[in-house]
């Protein structure tokens, strides 16, 4: 009888090791996944000069994408806005804050910050809008590498 019942335990051994295997690798993908969504979020929500991120709409749908940011009321200093491409290529953001607007030509297959100065205790919201990324809008100069933007803005001559 122990010949019969170690022959069934070394045919069952397989099994259990595939089964234990799959286990591993299950828990070990949900882990990845939590760590990567809980970095998402972290960086979002601040950046490396200690900014936050404004409160926004995202109007539309991808993979054109615009943001309606009304950055505090009181706050005077640097303003970025975040690019993330989802697409290779070329991929134009233009930047409307009441009558002015900057159009931004990002060639970069990475993430990338772009700054500029908010002189004034009050302004109209900001609306970032851009093909193939995803923007976000906060306050400080963004994450490292962040390019500043201060020069080029043009008047429309409306208060859109």
């Amino acid at each position: 009888m122990a010949d019969h019942e170690q022959a069934d335990q070394e045919s069952r051994a397989p099994t259990i090791r595939r089964r234990r295997a799959v286990l591993i690798f299950v828990a070990a993908v949900v882990v990845a996944a939590t760590v990567a969504a809980l970095a998402e979020v972290e960086s979002s929500d601040r950046n490396a000069e200690g900014g936050a991120t404004v409160p926004t709409e995202r109007v539309g749908s991808e993979p054109t994408t615009t943001l309606v940011s009304q950055l505090p009321d009181g706050y005077i200093g640097e303003v970025h806005v975040e690019v993330r491409p989802m697409l290779d290529g070329i991929h134009v953001v233009e930047l409307r804050w009441g009558p002015w607007r900057r159009t931004i030509v990002h060639d970069d297959s990475f993430p990338a910050s772009y700054h500029f100065a908010k002189k004034d205790l009050h302004s109209p919201p900001l609306v970032v809008a851009g093909s193939g990324v995803s923007v976000a809008v906060g306050t400080g100069q963004g994450a490292a590498p962040s390019n500043d933007v201060n020069d080029g803005w043009n008047s429309s001559g409306s208060t859109e």
